[in-house]
């Protein structure tokens, strides 16, 4: 049997020295990776920013929305009551008719009053005598 010298030996460098330094194009093709992979994301984040822009704008109307659609529930609510004592109670239908469509009974005298309004003089003189 015949014993090959070569396989024999041990190769006593260290694992960098084994390995061949990386060419100048190894290096660029290196670089342009990178630059390909950042240009990529930029275009990506670019295209994707008025979704995002979009997304929230939407967020806030539908805020308003929801407030406005809170609002008109009990407005119904309180109609739908109002409509239920109209039609249920003839004591509140009275007083509807005389409050907000001015009718009187026969023989009723209606007064109407001004509402107080704090800080307004206006229309209102001073009593004869009075400085």
């Amino acid at each position: 049997m015949r014993v090959n010298p070569e396989l024999l030996t041990v190769d006593v460098a260290p694992m960098s020295s084994r390995h061949p330094q990386p060419s100048v194009w190894g290096s660029l093709i290196r670089v342009v990776k990178i630059a390909l992979t950042l240009l990529l994301a930029t275009v990506i984040y670019w295209l994707l920013s008025p979704t995002f822009a979009s997304k929230q704008e939407l967020m806030r109307e539908r805020g308003e929305l929801d407030q406005r659609i809170a609002t008109a529930e009990k407005e119904s609510a309180d109609l739908d009551a109002e409509l239920a004592a109209l039609q249920n109670d003839p004591d509140h239908l009275g007083r509807f008719a005389r409050d907000r469509l001015n009718v009187a009974r026969p023989g009723e005298a209606v007064f109407r009053f001004e509402a107080y309004r704090p800080g307004g003089s206006e229309g209102t003189q001073a009593a004869p005598g009075t400085k």
